[in-house]
């Protein structure tokens, strides 16, 4: 059986994430490990923590934002885990972002951050 690979690219550390991680947390839990594997990608500079590794199957801390100067940095990335799939929880993602994921034809769910990003 081939594994689906789900990206999910949020920001967590000891002041900002909480919410993000929670969601995510929630959402990969849900995907069976037997047909999915979880890549959690935080753009926070953070350490490995323990709970990570309990929600996602792998921990990516990037230490980078995921804006115009560093989207080569996400895409070399993305090029090396081959995701199907990206799951987007973070404040950071503007509308260049989407645009190269859809040129790239990359599947993505996002989640909405504020009134400007629905």
């Amino acid at each position: 059986i081939n594994l689906k690979k789900l990206l999910f690219v949020l920001p967590v550390s000891s002041k900002i994430g909480l919410g993000h991680f929670s969601r995510c947390s929630v959402l990969s839990s849900k995907f069976p490990t037997k047909l999915f594997k979880t890549f959690l990608l935080n753009t926070e500079k953070y350490k490995n923590l323990q709970i990570f590794k309990r929600y996602f199957n792998e921990y990516l801390d990037v230490k980078f934002k995921i804006n115009n100067k560093n989207l080569n940095n996400f895409f070399k990335i993305h090029k090396i885990i081959k995701p199907d799939y990206i799951i987007i929880d973070s404040p950071d993602i503007n509308s260049n972002f989407r645009k190269k994921l859809t040129k790239k034809k990359i599947l993505w769910l996002e989640f909405a951050n504020g009134k400007k990003n629905l």
